[in-house]
């Protein structure tokens, strides 16, 4: 890596990666103990009609707000 200009042996050249690894991680986090919700978000698209989103949207109604705590 030093040919960038980047020297892994410093932690001013690897913070940076370490920072993007940790980034990633929560963000891998995120997406997976989100729940159905987010599910339900992305299978919004693939409804036939709008009898099918009404029903998609109310599966999650009750629990939309739920484990919000602040």
């Amino acid at each position: 890596m030093s040919e960038f200009g980047v020297n892994l042996m410093t932690p001013a050249g690897w913070l940076p990666l370490a920072f993007a690894l940790v980034m990633a991680l929560s963000m891998l986090a995120y997406v997976i103990l989100d729940g159905y919700d987010l599910g339900v978000g992305a299978l919004l698209d693939s409804a036939d009609s709008v009898a099918q989103k009404d029903i998609m949207i109310a599966s999650i109604g009750p629990f939309w707000d739920a484990n919000e705590t602040w």
